[in-house]
């Protein structure tokens, strides 16, 4: 039977196999599908368009497949219900990280680590008040820190180095229990300066 007559499917979690191939457009339009994991396989092509508008959609991760391009596109603001989202050392990507992500009210994670992302980092995220986990590390972001950083309550993994950003760390977000930064370069508070670790967050580790 072929997957895209498993009408009642809710979870796609495939992770950590030797699949090829590319993901199939009809994932997208599965009525009941929620939560998609399909990290560290050896996919390739581009990630349908209607993955990203996908009302649907609670839990995304892409991360680590090396073959797979595309860009984060603005119809990803469409994506209300999204809690979730990795697309982490997926380096043949491009573009730049949309603002309308700041859409996403119910985000609590978001890793964007090593995407060859560029532009700025949109000061519409440091306004998602659920955010738990956010990593842009591996980027060449330009720009300013957005102030409105320090106003992330509930965060709790910042992961911001290696880029290029500017400015200073805001001194509020020293609180946060796992910071990784470009010290002393962006050092604007008295936060000890850790040492980056390899190990990046996915849809099955603890973060």
């Amino acid at each position: 039977m072929e997957l895209e007559a498993w009408s009642n499917l809710e979870f796609l979690m495939l992770d950590q196999n030797l699949l090829t191939g590319t993901i199939p457009s009809y994932i997208a339009q599965m009525p009941a599908l929620y939560f998609v994991t399909l990290g560290k396989l050896l996919l390739t092509g581009t990630v349908p368009e209607k993955v990203w508008d996908n009302p649907n959609f609670f839990m995304v991760d892409i991360s680590r497949n090396p073959g797979l391009v595309g860009t984060l596109p603005t119809e990803i603001g469409l994506a209300t219900v999204l809690n979730y989202l990795s697309i982490i050392e997926n380096d043949s990507w491009s573009g730049t990280i949309p603002s309308e992500i700041g859409l996403l009210t119910g985000l609590e994670d978001l890793w964007l680590s090593k995407c060859n992302l560029s532009g700025t980092f949109p000061s519409e995220i440091a306004g998602l008040s659920n955010l738990i986990g956010l990593g842009i590390d591996g980027n060449p972001l330009t720009g300013a820190i957005p102030s409105g950083l320090a106003n992330s309550q509930q965060l709790a993994r910042l992961r911001m180095n290696d880029t290029l950003l500017t400015g200073e760390l805001p001194e509020s977000v020293c609180g946060v229990p796992v910071l990784f930064f470009d010290c002393p370069r962006l050092c604007g508070c008295d936060c000890p300066c850790a040492e980056v670790d390899t190990v990046l967050p996915s849809a099955n580790a603890s973060n």
